[in-house]
């Protein structure tokens, strides 16, 4: 009772004939990862999988709680994010600035609990285990889980624009999950305007 409604509507894309269901979803919502149960997660990763086989991507903000999560550390550990730690969906994170262009402070990232780091993703992030600078206490995190986010876009600074007129700027993952669906959806269209298929699991 406490979770969104993931099963309800991923049945319901499950159903939707391939005519007429969207290609891609983007979706500024997560939560911690141990608010789920794994059985759930576990049958919303195989919804999310049916879904990238049918060529539809799907995008989930990695949050705005930052590594702690929405609670704090849980026994002096990082708190990974769900939907953004399952391996079958595309986490975005949040950057700002531009030179240089970093890692925003709020964005929320890290390591799953639960699920391994697939291995498309096991060379560059042991790379990175290895090459980063300052890391935090490797009893923080686990290092062998699957990593987020995959991709990260601007979240700060987004004026908001309501009756034509301009509101004061908002940030977050929800800017930057959207602001990347708009650049594969317009990469959609492009294939789809040359007789190719979706883009579907990235």
């Amino acid at each position: 009772p406490d979770n969104e409604p993931f099963l309800t509507w991923l049945e319901l894309v499950s159903s939707t004939p391939d005519s007429v269901v969207p290609k891609l979803f983007s979706t500024s919502y997560g939560e911690d990862e141990q608010t789920t149960t794994l059985d759930y997660s576990s049958r919303i990763n195989i919804e999310f999988q049916k879904a990238g086989a049918r060529g539809i991507s799907l995008l989930f903000s990695t949050g705005d709680s930052g590594a702690g999560g929405a609670s704090g550390c849980i026994n002096g550990e990082y708190v990974p994010k769900w939907p953004g730690g399952s391996p079958y969906i595309t986490a975005v994170g949040g950057t700002q600035g531009g030179s240089p262009e970093t890692a925003i402070g709020l964005g929320s990232g890290g390591f799953s609990n639960r699920y391994s780091a697939p291995a498309w993703q096991q060379t560059s992030v042991n790379a990175y285990l290895v090459t980063a600078d300052n890391l935090p206490p490797s009893n923080m995190f686990n290092k062998t889980g699957r990593a987020f986010p995959d991709v990260s876009a601007q979240a700060s600074e987004f004026p908001v624009v309501c009756n034509g007129l301009v509101l004061p700027t908002v940030a977050g993952t929800s800017c930057s999950c959207p602001t990347v669906g708009g650049i594969f959806g317009l990469l959609n269209d492009l294939r789809l305007q040359n007789g190719k298929s979706t883009l579907g699991f990235l």
